[in-house]
């Protein structure tokens, strides 16, 4: 799946439909739904303030699954009986999400690629924790493509602070981005789009040339 995913943001085939969405309810959710995963590895995770009031422009679905690809790399490195915390800060014209962990930190020398396709530090680790390592590539594919900006710092006292920052809600909604052309799509027709380039995608794999001419 994430090979497929990175394949299809970097080819510009994937729909974004842009709307209101409230942060804070967002990342509780995506916490819930990594719960599991977070208990198998004896991880907590948290959220910080989470009465902030804040709403970006962007598409819930793949705004979870950056939520989620950066939990779950903090989980996998975080030491055992430890935590992962995430806040949500509010801005003028974005909203920032952080996602802080405890673990050994990023090595200098590796910094400059960790967004990079198939990108781990300390490979026989990397493997021992399982991934594709492709989770942040995905998570910076997305966001740029939602207008926004990704990156990290070293977290004062050790761990890493990954940071996500979106554009603020502008009253602006239902515009799809990353389309062979430029237009403006209602959530039915992104649908459509959508199952068009899956179609599209099956395609490449038939073998009859007169299969893909008949459809």
């Amino acid at each position: 799946n994430d090979i497929l995913d990175i394949e299809k943001l970097e080819s510009g085939r994937v729909v974004f439909a842009l709307r209101r969405v409230e942060v804070c309810s967002l990342v509780q959710k995506t916490i819930d739904s990594i719960s599991s995963f977070a208990e198998n590895h004896d991880v907590r995770v948290r959220i910080e303030d989470s009465g902030v009031v804040a709403d970006v422009r962007a598409d819930a679905d793949r705004l979870a699954q950056v939520v989620t690809n950066l939990l779950s790399n903090a989980i996998k490195f975080s030491p055992l009986h430890n935590e992962v915390i995430v806040s949500i800060e509010k801005g003028i014209d974005t909203v920032r999400i952080r996602v802080r962990d405890h673990g050994r930190g990023i090595p200098a020398d590796f910094k400059p690629r960790i967004f990079e396709r198939f990108a781990q530090a300390e490979a026989t680790n990397a493997r021992r924790k399982g991934g594709t390592g492709l989770g942040l590539s995905i998570v910076k594919q997305i966001v740029e493509r939602l207008g926004g900006e990704v990156g990290f710092v070293d977290a004062p006292g050790g761990g890493t602070i990954f940071y996500v920052e979106l554009p603020i809600w502008n009253g602006k909604a239902d515009r799809a981005r990353d389309l062979p052309i430029e237009t403006v799509l209602s959530e039915s027709d992104a649908s459509l789009v959508t199952l068009v380039e899956e179609a599209r995608d099956a395609l490449t794999l038939a073998p009859s040339h007169d299969a893909r001419e008949a459809v």
